[in-house]
């Protein structure tokens, strides 16, 4: 059967074939997860829908493919003596005659079974794969067996194939000669998935929005001091208290005096939308780059159901589980840099929301108090605008306001 890239929902029209989990010929079950695709900022794994062979796959890792398009071919046991017969001349032509360039004069033939794609990659690396044992069923070559075998000689000391040299008078220009000198000390990686995403997601944002940055530092001694007193009554409940619940609750008192701040603009029909909703993104860094899910509602938790759900919504975003849904319908943002290093930053803005914001390291610094020198806990907060929105007064006055409710953390139990 013909299986199309299915409808995942949310109005999405095209996703990005991420990796296969089968390869041509694989027995598939029902259900079998057989390959993952990238919509917005979530992975999903699109199950089979039937039993049967995997006849043919029609996409590549890293292929934009729209909703409906036919991606993999299943047969379903309706051909099966058929693709019985495909799938055993395919293992027939794995076993290739290779001549030994080394010993040519005597024309001896070596048998290597290897699949088409591995003897590419030996062909891109210039290693003679006739020279390499294979570790595979059958003692099959294998990518890593090739890794392998050049991690165990000199540069100089490969027995490249001679079809890969290239000599200075043969290459075309001194790009070629460049590129045939040094490409065995490169290494190229695939640019698709999140990784991708991300780069498309901020590169759309530069180019929509004029950016300006804003930051300021606070007396955070308190903030910690209260936190610390509330830590091990959050533990006794299995949560984990940081200090992004209670930046969460300064942050969403401060939004509702500066409503600009909790906007989107409708471009198409020239209208600024003031949201009277509070759904807070904060990004999460995962292996293979920043992910923001959202709390929806979130001035109607308080700071211990904030941290819970903070809690639950990081642990399914670094290990893929995170749903669609949790990763939509942000109206500002919080990037938590001061987690990882960093005492200042220049975050830029989850378009199409109008502003984000970045904490940043807490350090201890002298500071003067009453004309006293005392060390305390300081913080700098940073905060990137779209200044076709707001004004730097504005900026300036909502990080005023956020300060003070840092500073007498306090109150923020009571909102």
């Amino acid at each position: 059967m013909d299986f199309k890239l299915p409808d995942i929902g949310e109005g999405i029209a095209e996703g990005e074939i991420v990796k296969w989990l089968v390869k041509e010929g694989d027995i598939v079950k029902e259900d079998q997860p057989i390959f993952e695709v990238m919509t917005d900022k979530a992975t999903v794994e699109i199950p089979s829908p039937t039993n049967g062979i995997v006849s043919k796959i029609l996409a590549k890792e890293g292929d934009i493919v729209p909703v409906g398009k036919v991606v993999i071919v299943i047969d379903d046991n309706s051909k099966k003596d058929e693709l019985l017969k495909e799938i055993n001349k395919e293992i027939t032509t794995n076993f290739i005659i290779i001549d030994d360039k080394k010993n040519n004069q005597d024309n001896e033939k070596i048998k290597v079974l290897a699949t088409p794609a591995t003897r590419k990659y030996a062909r891109e690396k210039g290693v003679d794969i006739s020279k390499i044992k294979g570790t595979g069923n059958n003692g099959r070559v294998t990518k890593e067996d090739i890794d392998n075998y050049l991690k165990s000689y000199k540069k100089e000391e490969i027995p490249l194939m001679k079809s890969l040299i290239v000599s200075e008078s043969s290459a075309k220009s001194k790009e070629e000669k460049y590129y045939y000198e040094y490409n065995q000390n490169e290494e190229r990686i695939p640019f698709k998935g999140l990784r991708k995403k991300i780069a498309q997601n901020l590169s759309n944002s530069v180019k929509n929005v004029p950016h300006f940055m804003i930051a300021d530092e606070l007396d955070v001694t308190e903030l910690v001091n209260l936190r610390n007193e509330l830590k091990e009554i959050a533990l006794k409940q299995d949560i984990k208290l940081t200090y992004l619940p209670f930046i969460i609750k300064a942050v969403i008192y401060s939004l509702k005096e500066f409503p600009v701040l909790n906007s989107t603009l409708d471009e198409e029909n020239n209208q600024l939308i003031l949201k009277k909703y509070y759904n807070i993104g904060f990004a999460v860094a995962t292996t293979e780059g920043l992910i923001v899910p959202v709390i929806k509602d979130a001035d109607k938790k308080s700071i211990l159901e904030l941290a819970k759900e903070i809690q639950v919504l990081s642990q399914e975003t670094r290990t893929g589980k995170v749903s669609l849904e949790n990763l939509k319908g942000g109206t500002f943002t919080i990037t938590n840099i001061g987690s990882i290093g960093g005492i200042v930053s220049a975050p830029i803005v989850n378009y199409p929301e109008v502003a984000i914001l970045a904490v940043n390291k807490i350090v201890k610094k002298p500071v003067v108090i009453n004309n006293e020198i005392k060390i305390r806990d300081t913080l700098c907060l940073s905060m990137s605008c779209d200044h076709r929105i707001v004004d730097g007064a504005i900026a300036s006055l909502f990080l005023n306001k956020l300060i003070e409710l840092l500073q007498n953390p306090k109150f923020l139990l009571l909102l």
